[in-house]
């Protein structure tokens, strides 16, 4: 449980330690020491390790610097302070095996949360504001770590009056006053003029938040509905097919985007609209785009294929060709090319790494290599050769794995694009007599 030692907080610790004991969920306590105000963070340490004593729990002690990581990350205090915040929380919750974080969130909370996201132009799962229960990925976390959030309906003046009755006096925090920053603002100057003119302001937003939120729970059942099994996860980056996401409507692609994003770069995470609007031009544009995202991110498109994540780097191409040896085994950099000689009977199913060549009509002294400059390429089916350049752009092979694509030659020229087509003179006829089945694997399947 997160204590910070103020009103909020020692309250719900006080409640949950007043449940009969049979009842009683096992707790242990975090206390996370911004390093703000060094001055007053001793004392509050101090508060909350008697309360944890008071009950036997054990705690869990952190402390950052704010400051410096604001700079850093060139966040607001307030956001850097959170960051820390909850990277701490959930170090905690990892380290001591619990299965939630229990947070002291009051109604007045909720209220200053939907405020601040209206006014920053939050949609609906912005508005929603903050759940009773949320699962939070984080990367220190594989299945996530749950929220829990108990007293959302519970007003401030009522955690103050739990304080008093148990006698227990709660730690002040001296930047609650003050109007630099944002909450604040909003609690001691937007709220009470809002009151003033709806004196049911609270119980209003709270609804509005009900409200959004399961608008918010469809949109993203149908988002996570029509994007289902259509979504590749590897090392941090998540791939679509394009005319996935290009036929979303607007409101389930931001679903589907903002969903990707947050397993990216963690729960909590969004993008800006201004992300959402260079994304979905890069959908109806050109194949080959790409736009930056926050934090060295970028969202790519090659071809029929996009990816949101790390920038995918250009594939290593090849040295200089390579003699395979037929029939037989080659290794050439991460390929591992097979060579064996079949009878027509012989013919398995298609295989796009697989190249079924007429032996006796593709000349002599087989070898492997990358693209050159001015190579030419008759693809089977076609009557006459064209640039393999051009090959490339009618086939849609990313520019990023063109001078990786392994091409089978001979003394007649391209007899096979890896992963793409044979040549038309390279073929297999009703004529043909002998065949090479030339296979092209990567070395680090074959092992």
């Amino acid at each position: 449980m997160a204590v910070s030692g103020g009103p909020d907080s020692t309250a719900l610790l006080l409640g949950l330690m007043s449940l009969p004991e049979k009842v009683r969920i096992p707790l242990q306590v975090a206390h996370f020491s911004h390093g703000l105000r060094p001055e007053a963070e001793a004392p509050e340490a101090t508060q909350v390790a008697k309360l944890a004593a008071r009950w036997g729990l054990p705690l869990l002690l952190g402390r950052g610097d704010v400051g410096t990581h604001a700079k850093k990350e060139k966040l607001s205090l307030e956001a850097a302070a959170r960051e820390l915040r909850y990277t701490f929380l959930f170090e905690s919750a990892v380290k001591c095996g619990a299965t939630a974080i229990v947070l002291g969130h009051t109604l007045d909370d909720q209220v200053e949360t939907v405020l601040l996201r209206m006014v920053r132009g939050s949609g609906l799962r912005g508005v929603a504001a903050m759940r009773d229960w949320s699962i939070r990925e984080s990367q220190v976390s594989v299945t996530g770590v749950a929220l829990w959030r108990p007293m959302l309906k519970v007003p401030r003046e009522d955690t103050e009056a739990a304080c008093v009755e148990h006698d227990v006096t709660p730690v002040r925090d001296s930047s609650n006053v003050s109007v630099d920053f944002a909450r604040n603002r909003v609690r001691l100057r937007v709220v009470p003029e809002l009151e003033a003119i709806n004196p049911r302001l609270r119980q209003t937003l709270t609804s509005l938040a009900l409200s959004a939120r399961e608008d918010d729970a469809l949109l993203e059942s149908l988002a996570n509905a029509a994007t289902q099994g259509t979504e590749e996860w590897d090392a941090g980056r998540v791939t679509w097919p394009r005319d996935v996401l290009a036929g979303l409507p607007g409101p389930l692609l931001v679903r589907a985007l903002q969903r990707a994003w947050r397993r990216v770069k963690g729960e909590g995470s969004a993008l800006s609209h201004r992300n959402i609007i260079a994304i979905s031009l890069l959908l109806q544009g050109p194949p080959s785009s790409r736009a930056s995202l926050p934090g060295g991110m970028e969202f790519t498109v090659e071809a029929d294929r996009c990816h949101m994540g790390a920038p995918l780097q250009k594939l290593p191409g090849f040295g200089e060709p390579t003699l395979l040896a037929v029939p037989g085994s080659s290794r050439v950099g991460p390929w591992l090319i097979e060579a064996t000689e079949l009878t027509m009977d012989g013919i398995q199913a298609f295989d796009p790494w697989v190249a079924l060549l007429d032996a006796d009509a593709i000349g002599h002294g087989l070898s492997l290599r990358g693209r050159r400059q001015g190579d030419k390429f008759h693809p089977l089916g076609m009557e006459q050769p064209k640039r393999l350049h051009d090959f490339f752009i009618d086939v849609k092979r990313p520019a990023r794995e063109r001078d990786a694509t392994p091409l089978l030659i001979t003394s007649k020229g391209i007899a096979w694009v890896g992963g793409q087509r044979v040549a038309q003179w390279a073929a297999i006829q009703n004529s043909t007599n002998r065949v090479l089945r030339v296979s092209v694997q990567r070395w680090q399947e074959k092992k």
